[in-house]
Formats: structure tokens, C-alpha cells, sequence
């Protein structure tokens, strides 16, 4: 499986100002085996929006005190400025056993306090709570 060129997603949706947005929810399936959306605050205005995922099958939670420490060299961005970026087909995702993953994308999601690293089919920026979106 190539490895694909890193791209920055999101733009203004989800942007920073030195280390990305601060995150402030992360919503579970009831059975709390699936990531649904996260939930954020930009510090620019406040307001509160999430980012929706289709489609998760991976998921890394990594700490602001250990980004940099672990293997991958993860704390380095790779586009310049960007705190959500799309890797592709990335060594971490070819890292799986790829027999369910053929339309998922490894996705970097750059926050505060936090690093989330992401195997997916979709991330979706959206405006306002998650509730709200899917009332």
C-alpha cells in the first residue's frame, strides 16, 4: 500500500493558535466501542463545534506530555500550521491488518492538550454541538 502526501483539512473550522483547539468532548456509540464525533473550542471566538466521523476503525489518544516521546515522530506536523491534517495511506494505517480498511484515510487531529490519530472513512467539520447537528 503507497504511502499518500500529507494534506491539511479543516482550514478555519479548525484552527489554532500555537497548539491547536482545545478539546472539550469526545462522543462514544452506547456501547462505547465506536468514536462518533469530538467536540471543540476554538480559542479565537469560543464557540463550540465537532468534528464528525464515518466509519472508525482505529483510534490513538496521545497526551500532550508524551507527544514527541513516542516511535513516528508524531509531534513534528507534517503541513506546516495545519492542526488536522489527512496522512492517507500512512505506514501507521499499512500498521493494521488492511482486510477492512480500503476506504479509510489515517487523519491527524491536533488539539491543546491532546493528539488524536485517527483510522477512517470520513471527518466532517462541523458548526455548533454534536446534539445539535443530529437533532
Amino acid at each position: 500500500m503507497p504511502e499518500t502526501p500529507a494534506e491539511a483539512i479543516g482550514g478555519l473550522e479548525f484552527a489554532g493558535d500555537g497548539r491547536g483547539p482545545e478539546l472539550t468532548r469526545m462522543f462514544w456509540s452506547s456501547d462505547g466501542t465506536i468514536l462518533r464525533a469530538i467536540e471543540y473550542r476554538l480559542s479565537q471566538d469560543g464557540l463550540v463545534r465537532h468534528v464528525r466521523l464515518s466509519g472508525v476503525q482505529v483510534v490513538m489518544v496521545t497526551p500532550d506530555e508524551v507527544v514527541g516521546q513516542l516511535p513516528g515522530d508524531i509531534d513534528t506536523p507534517p503541513v506546516r500550521g495545519a492542526y488536522a491534517v489527512r496522512l492517507g495511506r500512512s505506514p501507521f494505517l499499512a500498521s493494521f491488518n488492511p482486510r477492512h480498511l480500503g476506504r479509510c484515510a489515517h487523519y491527524r487531529l491536533r488539539f491543546y492538550d491532546e493528539l488524536i490519530d485517527l483510522i477512517c472513512e470520513r471527518v466532517e467539520f462541523v458548526g455548533g454541538s454534536f446534539q445539535e447537528a443530529e437533532a
